[in-house]
């Protein structure tokens, strides 16, 4: 697998028990198949793109479901690679979540989402709802700025 210049600022590499890496970039996603020695894009510009629109990407997680979580610059998507089904969340409750730049899974099967503008919250994947940890006030400095 060679490096292309669209991918050259990647994030993060991920490992899954399912025999992938993941390598995820601003401009999209990379799923290298070991077994296979196969690489798959997602969300990229890429002619040879196999799901999604190009998104701007900031974060990325595998659930323990094998399910990749992506946090882009408008929202998270939930996106099952192997039946090709996504989900994108672009509000929580009335609110736009804005940029996400980290995710998480936690030992109830929560994902854990932080912000720029709207705090920390979760998505509970059973229940399906989002819940609330804090919310920026006006004097709180940005997360940016830590």
């Amino acid at each position: 697998m060679k490096p292309k210049q669209e991918y050259n600022l990647q994030s993060s590499t991920t490992r899954t028990s399912a025999g992938d890496v993941w390598l995820h970039a601003a401009t999209g996603l990379i799923r290298y198949n070991l077994a296979e020695k196969k690489s798959y894009h997602y969300f990229s510009t890429r002619p040879d793109n196999a799901f999604g629109q190009a998104e701007t990407i900031f974060s990325f997680h595998i659930d323990a479901g094998n399910i990749a979580w992506i946090g882009t610059a408008n929202g998270l998507i939930r996106f099952d690679y192997k039946t090709g089904i996504a989900q994108t969340y672009d509000q929580i409750g009335n609110r736009k979540p804005g940029p996400i730049y980290s995710l998480a899974e936690d030992q109830q099967g929560r994902i854990w989402v932080g912000t720029q503008q709207q705090g920390i919250f979760y998505f509970d994947k059973r229940t399906r709802l989002f819940g609330t940890i804090e919310s920026p006030s006006s004097s709180a400095q940005a997360i940016n700025q830590y």
